[in-house]
C-alpha cells in the first residue's frame, strides 16, 4: 500500500498539468516571477487586523485581516482561500437565525459547538470558576500551548489536553525548556 502511495505522490509531483489545470510548483523563482503576481504593499496597524505572513500561493506574499469584535457578521467557511475578516479573540462565528455573527465562546454552548478548542473554552471560563490557576496558552486553533507557566514562578510542558508531561523549569529558564507534544 505505502508503495502506491509513494508512487501516486511521485507521480503527481511531477505532473505540469491535470484536468487542464497547471499546477504550480513552489521553488524560489515563483515568487520572484512577475508572471505570478506581485506583492501589494501592506499596511496593518491597528488593533483591529492582524497580519497574515506567507498567506497567498507558494507563501509568496502577506494579507491584513480585520479582526471582528462582538456582534459583527462574520464568514463562516472559505474554501482555497484567506477571509477578509475573522471573529476577534474568544469569539466564534455562528449562524444566528439568518445571520452569521461573532459571538462569545462563552454564551455558545458546549453541546452546540464542538470546535471550539479546549484549551480556549478554558480560558474563556477561567474568571467565572476559579481563582489562582494558572493561565492557559492557547494555540491559534484553541488548543493548549506545549507550555504552561503559574504565575511567574514554575513552568511546565503539557500535552494537547493541558495535563502536565515530563518537563519544568523556573519561570526565568522557560524560554530555553523544549517541549515536546
Amino acid at each position: 500500500m505505502f508503495i502506491i502511495y509513494l508512487f501516486l505522490v511521485i507521480f503527481v509531483q511531477n505532473l505540469d498539468v491535470i484536468n487542464g489545470q497547471e499546477i504550480r510548483t513552489c521553488d524560489e523563482s515563483y515568487c520572484r516571477n512577475p508572471q505570478n503576481g506581485v506583492c501589494k504593499e501592506i499596511h496593518c496597524v491597528g488593533k483591529d487586523k492582524m497580519l497574515y505572513k506567507n498567506a497567498t500561493t507558494c507563501g509568496c506574499c502577506h494579507k491584513c485581516i480585520k479582526i471582528l469584535e462582538e456582534g459583527e457578521e462574520c464568514q463562516l467557511s472559505m474554501f482555497r482561500t484567506l477571509p477578509e475578516s475573522v471573529c476577534g479573540p474568544h469569539l466564534k462565528c455562528q449562524q444566528v437565525d439568518r445571520d452569521r455573527i461573532c459571538r462569545k465562546i462563552s454564551d455558545i454552548p458546549e453541546s452546540d459547538d464542538k470546535t471550539v478548542g479546549l484549551c480556549e473554552r478554558q480560558l474563556v471560563n477561567l474568571d467565572k470558576y476559579s481563582a489562582g490557576e494558572p493561565v492557559p496558552e492557547c494555540d491559534d486553533f484553541g488548543q493548549f500551548s506545549p507550555k504552561l507557566c503559574r504565575n511567574g514562578t514554575l513552568c511546565h510542558c503539557v500535552d494537547k489536553n493541558g495535563h502536565r508531561i515530563f518537563g519544568s523549569a523556573t519561570y526565568d529558564k522557560s524560554d530555553d525548556m523544549d517541549c515536546c507534544e
